[in-house]
């Protein structure tokens, strides 16, 4: 009784703090200017000291030399939530431009900055030539700039610099860069725009392997630009197994609500799957053995739905709301073991209704292959018992990540550590998945697990046994060499990883092989692989790769 009215406490002050941190987010301006980005300015034409328009030498012959760069945006995928176990934003991704400030290049250095001023006055613009579309029409690039169906377009420079934002921050460019040079008439411009597309489909990764639980699984992560709205991205996460496990996760993401650094997710999921049962065998007179045995599997239905939203509060502070409803159905298990398994999973058919928040400081350059900066994110979730819910618990997240250049922007040390633990009971696919942390053995694909090939056991503590876990913790430290910054890397990692339950594991779940654990479960894992940015995603090769497609 101590300890629900304990979790109840928790959760609703919880919740209570975050209302009024967004409370507090949402009282302050709420503008969000787009950044200024200007690396090079040179003479442009004034319409307040115009030439005589006979005076050709002025105004017309533009050189490459006289042209304004307005230099392309850097795109930044923002880290949403990089632990799969956190449901509540696993799925949200963001598009973001850095904030800079005005820059003004190839300044002689006893020139005060003080002493230059962009010149502010609307031009008229004359012509608008795009290059580097293939499949992006003209057209709706002019609609996604806001310039189409004009007859006659006035505009600042400030203006034309926020059509390129504008332009950028639909995702569907790598690079906008546009150049401004003068017109005939001496208060018109030209604009040269040139694009570098991104495919609208990006595969974020495809799994493909065998063992000895399914002679095949494979799966797709794939991301896509909506043809609703141009910002907004659909993403599709899919498995499925040769034993008849499937997982279908849909989700619809939408990065910007009325020009605010409000975020929204809305997914719906479905899943069939099953989970090996091992216990200890006991001999003729009941004695209890130390090596584990497979009892039985539980066989699971999956159905759900789950609403996020996130709230940018500055440039690399943001925090996370979530909810989710789940509708479970536990079948086919020995009926000796359905008290023992309640922990994992109620019998028949339950209700899984939680509640998450979560605030993330990210200062990184992107979440593939960042070349710098920082992320800490701490997450709490669960739930307690009513007719929504039939478990009850409290589940905590800490992580941190530092990427750090070693002399030289190629060479670059990243250190991470993650810190998990859950208090009561919670359902089986909300704990810490071992696996989610070894490098080497297949992970999770959309919350299924399709390998029973468990870990390796380097210190012989029975670290191979682990499966679901209560708590957690790892330590890891890489190194990356990117001979093309921010393009390809090769890289290593080693990495520290413990993890346990507060049950008594009488009864486990999955990846057991026939093995026990020892009070300190703790194992070393390593992987070497290469990653590369491609237009159609990232395509990474690891040994774990490899590893997943060897017959076991």
């Amino acid at each position: 009784m101590a300890n629900t009215r304990f979790i109840h406490i928790v959760i609703i002050a919880l919740f209570v703090i975050m209302a009024s941190s967004a409370q507090s987010a949402w009282a302050q301006d709420t503008s969000h200017a787009n950044p200024r980005v200007v690396d090079e300015v040179q003479s442009l034409p004034d319409p307040n000291d115009a030439p005589d328009p006979n005076d050709a030498p002025n105004i017309v012959d533009a050189s490459d030399d006289e042209w304004m760069l307005l230099p392309s945006a850097t795109l930044r995928e923002v880290y949403e939530d990089d632990n799969p176990e956190y449901a509540g934003a696993q799925h949200i991704e963001n598009q973001n431009i850095d904030d800079a400030e005005t820059q003004i290049a190839k300044v002689d250095a006893d020139t005060s900055t003080d002493d230059i001023r962009l010149p502010n006055p609307e031009y008229s613009i004359e012509s608008i030539h795009i290059a580097g579309n293939s499949y992006t029409s003209q057209k709706r690039i002019l609609e996604l700039m806001d310039l189409d169906g004009r007859d006659a377009i006035h505009m600042t420079l400030e203006e034309l610099e926020d059509c390129r934002i504008r332009l950028a921050l639909t995702g569907r460019f790598e690079h906008v860069e546009m150049k401004l040079r003068p017109g005939k008439e001496s208060s018109s411009l030209r604009i040269d725009l040139n694009v570098e597309e991104r495919s609208p489909i990006q595969v974020n990764q495809y799994y493909i392997g065998t063992d000895s639980k399914s002679t095949y699984w494979h799966g797709l992560d794939v991301t896509w630009l909506s043809m609703f709205a141009p910002l907004d991205r659909m993403r599709m996460v899919y498995a499925a197994t040769s034993s008849n496990d499937y997982t279908l996760d849909l989700s619809y993401y939408v990065p910007s609500i009325a020009k605010l650094p409000l975020s929204l997710l809305f997914n719906i999921h479905t899943m069939n799957g099953h989970e090996g049962i091992y216990g200890p065998s006991f001999g003729q007179r009941g004695n209890r053995n130390d090596d584990f045995v497979h009892l039985d599997d539980i066989d699971f239905q999956r159905h759900g739905a789950t609403i996020g939203m996130s709230y940018g509060i500055t440039k690399d502070f943001r925090v996370f709301l979530r909810t989710s409803y789940d509708r479970i159905h536990r079948h086919h298990q020995l009926d000796a073991l359905a008290h023992d398994l309640n922990h994992f999973l109620k019998r028949n058919w339950s209700n899984h209704f939680d509640l998450g928040a979560m605030v993330a400081y990210d200062t990184r350059s992107g979440h593939q292959m960042p070349s710098n900066g920082h992320v800490v994110q701490f997450g709490i979730s669960g739930t307690f018992k009513t007719k929504a819910s039939n478990y009850q618990y409290i589940k905590m997240i800490l992580m941190h990540q530092s990427n750090i250049q070693l002399g030289s922007p190629v060479h670059l040390l990243r250190i991470g550590t993650f810190l998990g633990g859950i208090l009561g009971d919670a359902p089986f696919f909300e704990k810490f998945f071992y696996n989610d942390f070894y490098d080497l053995a297949p992970a999770r694909i959309g919350i299924l697990n399709p390998s029973s090939r468990g870990a390796f056991d380097i210190f012989s503590t029975g670290a191979k046994s682990l499966s679901y876990e209560d708590f957690l913790a790892r330590l890891s430290i890489s190194y990356a060499w990117q001979p093309i910054e921010q393009r390809v890397e090769f890289f290593g990692l080693v990495s520290a990883i413990w993890a346990n339950s507060d049950k008594d594991e009488f009864i486990q779940i999955a990846n057991k092989n026939n093995a026990k654990r020892d009070v300190f479960p703790v194992d070393m894992s390593f992987n070497l692989g290469v990653r590369m940015r491609t237009e159609y995603g990232l395509f990474s090769l690891t040994l774990a790769h490899i590893f997943n497609l060897i017959p076991r």
